[in-house]
């Protein structure tokens, strides 16, 4: 939960990009065919699937290449379709690897404000429980809340992130804690059911937000609490939005969503989820993050 682009907070102890549309029954191939694209693409979609977690398999016959995605896409995507999903997915963990150094040893900007969030989490949670975190960035809140449930899975886009993560982790070993490098639609939902996902500073990230949300509600179980904390870029300054595109364009800054507060909201309720509480954990300045505990319905 840092500060960064001036007064938009755009990093991340818990940032989330995705792509793929998870099915743990049924594994969809894209077929990409050599003579239109040759092997160059091939490779690079098999270099990228390998660095994501994503299984990949080549198919000989007819002159194919096939990458076994763990999704729900149409079983046969349009080619430009596909690559575009894979680059996005790639260009995303290349930011975030670049910037996990930088990241990690940076500070809080609001600590009495995480620490308000820690807290109210905290209490949500039950010894029992079973609970993944999207986007963890380098581990600062997984290590700290671990401790109070029975198994917690803390998972980024990024190696490097988690290579940071893993690396306080065994200087602080907590039982039950687990760190994996994947994206929401990466978990199968035999992974689950989970008693909660927590989602802080993420949802903003994440470039199909109704189809990640789909995704989170099915990995919970019933009853289960989807929590989150996510700034809201269509509600600070102007200028932030226009900005932001051409910081993108040369690699200085993520992918951001850009919503309202009242948006977000009918995004998660139109998931499946009913509002249970919207709150603001800021103790200094304009901080436009509203913390939502949704329950699956």
């Amino acid at each position: 939960m840092r500060a960064g682009l001036g007064c938009i907070t755009l990093g991340r102890e818990h940032h989330f990009a995705v792509i793929f549309k998870a099915n743990a029954k049924l594994a969809s191939f894209v077929f990409i065919n050599f003579e239109l694209v040759g092997q160059n693409i091939a490779s690079f979609c098999k270099r990228e699937s390998h660095n994501l977690n994503v299984p990949f398999a080549k198919t000989i016959d007819k002159g194919c290449i096939g990458a076994s995605l763990p999704s729900a896409w149409p079983t046969y995507l349009p080619f430009k379709q596909t690559i575009s999903a894979i680059m996005n997915t790639a260009s995303d963990a290349r930011f975030w690897d670049r910037s996990s150094r930088k990241y990690g040893a940076g500070k809080i900007a609001d600590q009495a404000g995480y620490e308000q969030t820690l807290d109210r989490t905290r209490a949500l949670l039950q010894p029992d429980d079973r609970v993944l975190e999207l986007g963890c960035g380098t581990g600062t809140t997984a290590l700290r809340l671990a401790g109070s449930v029975q198994a917690y899975l803390a998972t980024d886009i990024s190696s490097e992130m988690i290579a940071i993560a893993e690396g306080k982790r065994a200087a602080d070993p907590i039982a039950g804690l687990s760190f994996r490098v994947t994206t929401a639609e990466g978990l199968a939902l035999s992974d689950g059911p989970y008693n909660a996902v927590l989602g802080f500073n993420y949802l903003h990230l994440v470039r199909d937000l109704p189809g990640t949300l789909r995704h989170i509600h099915a990995l919970l179980a019933p009853g289960g609490l989807f929590i989150s904390k996510t700034p809201c870029v269509g509600e600070m300054n102007p200028l932030i939005r226009l900005v932001l595109p051409l910081m993108r364009a040369v690699g200085l800054a993520p992918y951001a969503g850009v919503f309202r507060a009242a948006e977000l909201s009918q995004i998660i309720s139109a998931a499946g989820f009913s509002i249970l509480a919207s709150e603001n954990h800021a103790t200094k300045g304009n901080d436009n993050r509203p913390y939502i505990v949704a329950r699956k319905q």
